[in-house]
């Protein structure tokens, strides 16, 4: 008995407890209809107060013949009062109830007996009451199942008074509620009866369906037997469009699982590239799908959690032409949305601590090659406001397309921050004059091909180098491997005496420099050239795509076959990360030049065990942590320029171009620590001349080895290995 009595106790608890009782009132706090001084943090008991003691008051005014001082108050009252009617009714009959049938209270409405006792044109008419539920209805916007029956006195003599109206108006009315949406042409029923009680009740049994609740039985067979075949000729439809998407192999585009953002656009030979932006719902392709999943599940919080937001917008190219190849150009794109994701989360994590936005992360594919980048940039434009977008980060390769890009985006004076473009004049207007909205944390090509030279005229590689060429890949949409190649040839010839970061000029000698373009067989000449002369460097500035076919075309070159050193761009990094293995059947010495690397800077270190740990098994061979960093970097811009600026007052909403307050941030940016090194920007074209230049080897087992560093690590900390230019800037020790 005694345990029956416990668990009867227990039961009432928990019953108590889980369906708080009080839960049905909480609506009053989220009412539009409440009077004037309500009390601050609202809650319902207090609001119910506040909502008595109005009526209280009103109640004294009316009794001293003062109503039209609280006229606006007692309006108020009396929508609160409609607005709690037609929310109950919603909450007793739900919709599915009166969807198809007629299981929905009606209220037959006596126009003058409903009405304020105001009398005459006073301010009290519109207190008539079917005036105040469609008034709530259209301010609401909210459906309820209430059907209001509108009783209107005629003034007419009996002899010429037509009581059939109410008859004709409540059949039509019938007739249309079937035909129409489920909740109807209208749902008040205005008619006019005669004074005769009895007419009336002998005529209402004439009025089809008035009375009845549910349709006739044929009715609804009929009903059924057409969303029967309305769904069938749907699913029919879906189900050949399906077929037809994948037959054209149109991966772009599936019923209800579309993208907004993502479009096809046509690519080479014929074929069908996906492009746009997303969220990270949608997968450009599978080497990205983690990755993009990850930003995918940092986005939904912040919309679920309806938290204040910003959106950074992240250029790239996402996708190749072949997606059977593999592309090394992936692995940096990999790399750049993992660091991406990694800063994304630790902004969020103190942004509320901070009062700055949330960042969201959308991911815009401009396609293989950046073909595709005027129709991206022409679909996120129109959504800069919408989406609230303060600020774009990639824009990782040198390309004529990319350049564009720029320039688009530089006329909606949106701040862009570069990872990996190292091409001096990337962002170089019409007018040959540096875009003002453009800030890259990569070191240039100046400050990478004099470095580079000034090491191969050294002695870091061990023995001495007397000869050099250069390999530049010079397709027509490429910027950066020429340019490249002629500084460093340029900065070889003339000896690493002269200034450290002189911009150098583009007249180098094309004796120099041996160019390949897509053509297989061009690549091959070059390396023909190559071992006819046998230097005792390459300077391998080409695509890291290229790179396996060229060592494979040194070493069946008996002439070149372990004779050569190779010194490779920054490009490398996401070769050497995808094709380690490869690397060690060739018997070539390969140096090259990452824009970060693990162990330059100290103090940054925990970046690269952070990423290693967040990677599964399949991701750790095929992504550049290079990449990653330089990412990382280029959203640690925007976060450290949003935290200083100054958050508008409590309860207000930002301006509506943030951007604009987080450019002279952006600028204002110097000796910032970051993994790649110090970020600075200087106001020529935004490079910083002093920034770090990593150079690494690659062993017999296919690993990376730092061997120097040269620039600032971080403020008041320096690289100064072997053969290093001298710094500009002194900074402070």
């Amino acid at each position: 008995m005694l345990l029956l009595l416990v668990l009867v106790l227990v039961r009432t608890l928990l019953h108590l407890g889980l369906s708080r009782p009080w839960r049905p009132y909480r609506w009053l706090v989220r009412q539009p209809y409440l009077p004037e001084g309500v009390p601050d943090p609202r809650h319902h008991r207090a609001v119910t107060q506040h909502v008595g003691e109005t009526y209280r008051r009103l109640r004294i005014a009316h009794a001293e013949g003062n109503r039209r001082a609280w006229h606006d108050q007692a309006r108020t009252l009396r929508l609160l009062l409609v607005n709690a009617v037609l929310e109950d009714l919603a909450e007793v009959y739900p919709e599915h109830r009166y969807r198809t049938g007629f299981h929905r209270p009606a209220l037959v409405a006596d126009r003058y007996a409903t009405r304020w006792r105001g009398g005459g044109d006073s301010p009290e008419r519109d207190a008539d009451l079917v005036r105040l539920i469609e008034r709530v209805r259209a301010e609401q916007y909210a459906p309820d199942p209430l059907v209001v029956v509108e009783v209107v006195a005629d003034p007419a003599p009996s002899a010429g008074r037509e009581t059939g109206s109410a008859a004709r108006e409540l059949t039509a009315w019938a007739d249309r509620r079937r035909r129409v949406a489920r909740l109807g042409p209208s749902r008040t029923v205005s008619v006019d009866i005669g004074p005769d009680a009895v007419e009336r009740a002998r005529r209402r049994g004439q009025v089809r369906g008035a009375e009845r609740t549910e349709p006739a039985t044929a009715q609804r067979w009929r009903d059924a037997a057409a969303a029967a075949g309305v769904g069938m000729a749907a699913l029919l439809l879906v189900g050949t469009v399906v077929v037809l998407d994948l037959k054209k192999e149109n991966k772009c585009w599936r019923p209800l699982l579309t993208d907004p953002g993502v479009f096809s656009a046509k690519g080479e030979g014929g074929k069908r590239d996906c492009v746009g932006y997303t969220d990270g719902s949608f997968v450009f392709h599978e080497d990205l799908e983690a990755a993009q999943k990850q930003i995918e599940e940092q986005n939904d919080e912040i919309l679920d959690k309806k938290q204040p937001y910003v959106t950074v917008v992240y250029f790239g190219q996402l996708s190749v032409s072949d997606p059977q190849k593999t592309n090394s150009r992936l692995a940096g794109v990999q790399g750049e949305l993992r660091g991406l994701a990694m800063r994304q989360w630790e902004h969020n994590k103190k942004a509320a601590d901070k009062g700055v936005p949330r960042i969201r992360l959308l991911i815009a594919n401009a396609g293989p090659g950046w073909r595709h980048w005027e129709e991206v940039v022409k679909r996120i434009v129109p959504r800069m406001r919408a989406e609230n977008i303060v600020a774009a980060v990639g824009f990782g390769q040198s390309l004529t397309t990319t350049r564009k890009t720029i320039r688009e985006l530089s006329r909606y004076a949106l701040p862009m921050v570069s990872s990996t473009a190292t091409f001096d004049e990337i962002a170089y207007l019409k007018n040959e004059i540096p875009s003002d909205f453009f800030f890259p944390v990569a070191p240039s090509n100046t400050r990478l091909a004099s470095q580079a030279a000034a090491w191969a005229r050294g002695s870091v590689f061990g023995e001495d180098i007397e000869t050099a060429l250069a390999v530049a890949y010079t397709n027509d949409s490429e910027l950066y491997g020429k340019d490249l190649a002629d500084k460093f040839m340029k900065q070889f010839n003339v000896g690493h005496s002269s200034a450290g970061t002189e911009l150098l000029t583009k007249s180098g000698s094309e004796g120099d420099v041996i160019s390949y373009k897509d053509d297989g067989s061009s690549l091959e000449r070059a390396v023909e050239q190559v071992c006819a002369n046998r230097p005792d460097l390459v300077y391998y500035a080409g695509r890291s795509a290229d790179f396996e076919s060229f060592l494979d075309g040194l070493k069946n070159d008996s002439r070149c076959d372990g004779k050569v050193t190779v010194l490779g761009n920054d490009d490398i990094a996401q070769y050497v990360v995808k094709e380690a293995d490869e690397l060690k059947r060739h018997n070539v010495s390969v140096y090259y030049t990452p824009l970060a690397m693990e162990g330059a800077v100290e103090d940054r270190d925990d970046f690269y065990t952070e990423l290693w740990d967040n990677l599964g098994d399949d991701e750790k061979d095929g992504l550049s942590a290079a990449h990653a960093a330089m990412a990382y970097d280029a959203l640690t811009v925007v976060s450290t320029a949003f935290a200083k600026v100054s958050p508008p007052p409590t309860g207000a909403k930002w301006p509506v171009e943030p951007r604009m307050l987080l450019l002279p941030k952006i600028q204002e940016i110097e000796n910032l620590a970051g993994v790649s090194g110090e970020l600075s920007f200087s106001a020529e074209g935004r490079w910083y001349d002093d920034k770090l230049v990593q150079l690494v080897r690659v062993d017999e087992e296919g690993k990376p080895h730092l061997e120097e560093t040269c620039g600032w690590i971080t403020d008041g900390q320096k690289g100064l290995g072997q053969d290093c230019l001298p710094l500009r800037e002194e900074g402070t020790e």
